[in-house]
Parts: C-alpha cells; sequence; structure tokens
C-alpha cells in the first residue's frame, strides 16, 4: 500500500524531471538561436571583407591606366603602339574589378539579414552598377585609341579614353562614399561588420589585406 507520504514523494520527484527536460530544452533552443545569429554575423563581415577587397582592387586598376594617358599624340609609332596596348590591357583589367565588384556586393551573406544590411547592399550596388557603366565605356574608348592611326585621330582617341576614365574615377569616388556611409552604419551588425573585415581595416591603416 503506497502511503500518501511516498505518492507526495513521487509526484514531487515527476515535477522535477518535468522541470529539468523544459529547462534543458529552452536551452537547446536558445543555444541553437544564438549559433545562427553568431554564423549570420560572420557572414556579414565575410561579405563586407569581399566588397573592401573588390573596392581596392578597382580603385587600383583605375590608378594604373591614368599615368599612361599621358603621352603625346605626334610620338613615334613605336612610343603609341605601347601606349594602346598598355591602355587596352589596363582598361580590359578596370572592367574585371568592375565585375568583381559587382559580385561581391550582390553576393548575399548566409543566414537571415537585418533591414540595414539589405539596404547598404542596395545602395551599394548602385554605385558598383555605376562604376560597371564606366568601365564599359573605358574599355570602348580604349578600343577607339587602339584603332587609331593618325595623330589628330589619336589625339582625340586619347582625349575620349581620358573622359571615360574620369567617368571610371568618379565611379570609384561614389564607391567609396557609399562604402563610408555603410561602415558608420547605426547598425551595430553592421558597422563591426566592416570594422572586423581586413580589407577592410586594411583600407583604414592604408596596408594591404594581405599583410
Amino acid at each position: 500500500m503506497v502511503t500518501p507520504r511516498c505518492r507526495a514523494a513521487v509526484v514531487a520527484l515527476f515535477a522535477v524531471a518535468l522541470l529539468a527536460g523544459c529547462s534543458g530544452e529552452g536551452d537547446g533552443e536558445s543555444s541553437a538561436a544564438t549559433r545562427t545569429s553568431q554564423e549570420a554575423d560572420a557572414g556579414v563581415v565575410t561579405w563586407a571583407d569581399g566588397v573592401c577587397a573588390a573596392t581596392t582592387d578597382l580603385e587600383a586598376a583605375v590608378q594604373q591606366v591614368t599615368p599612361v594617358l599621358q603621352v603625346d599624340p605626334a610620338a613615334s609609332g613605336t612610343a603609341l603602339d605601347q601606349v594602346k596596348t598598355e591602355v587596352t590591357e589596363g582598361a580590359g583589367a578596370v572592367r574585371v574589378a568592375a565585375d568583381d565588384l559587382r559580385a561581391a556586393v550582390n553576393t548575399s551573406p548566409p543566414g537571415v539579414v537585418s533591414g540595414e544590411v539589405a539596404s547598404a547592399r542596395q545602395e551599394l550596388s548602385a554605385t558598383a552598377d555605376r562604376a560597371r557603366t564606366a568601365a564599359e565605356e573605358l574599355a570602348a574608348k580604349a578600343a577607339r585609341l587602339a584603332e587609331s592611326q593618325t595623330p589628330t585621330e589619336t589625339a582625340a582617341a586619347v582625349a575620349a579614353a581620358g573622359e571615360a576614365l574620369a567617368a571610371a574615377g568618379a565611379g570609384v569616388q561614389a564607391q567609396l562614399a557609399s562604402l563610408m556611409e555603410s561602415a558608420e552604419s547605426r547598425d551595430p551588425v553592421l558597422q563591426n561588420a566592416f570594422a572586423e573585415a581586413p580589407a577592410c581595416r586594411a583600407r583604414q591603416t592604408g596596408a594591404s589585406p594581405s599583410s
């Protein structure tokens, strides 16, 4: 025969076991949510790193073309041929860098991102598109320069390429402005991402991302 005291003890044990089970389940859900949040935050850091690295590459590609266009249209044929080759190659590098930037910006960070991150991606995507359009125009003008024959044609082609290069430079500056705006976001996840990403830190210090 089960006494009232024993029955009360059994009920108490069941209650303790039930509470322990509920508590464990809650801890598990909380831990899973924390891991998911951390993974999402890490994904935003990776995305920001790619954007900063691609922006640096585009900026460098544009800067490499600038001195090449300082050419005398009346220079020797050999000198002009060298310039035409360098401008064509440089414009191609700018276009590739612009493509890489668009790809980096449009890569979606894994997990659920905040509205601020989504908005930053949209703004950066718009400026990346502008830079890509300018890069395409630069490539077209470089092709025109490569086909020029007379000093007059060469002079006109150099001037046109210079204007296209200036537009590409403006595109880079617009990208940098959007990048700075994203880095100064009030969203802590976005702000931390641009602060922690190696390529973004390298831009702030002026060091190479690999150093």
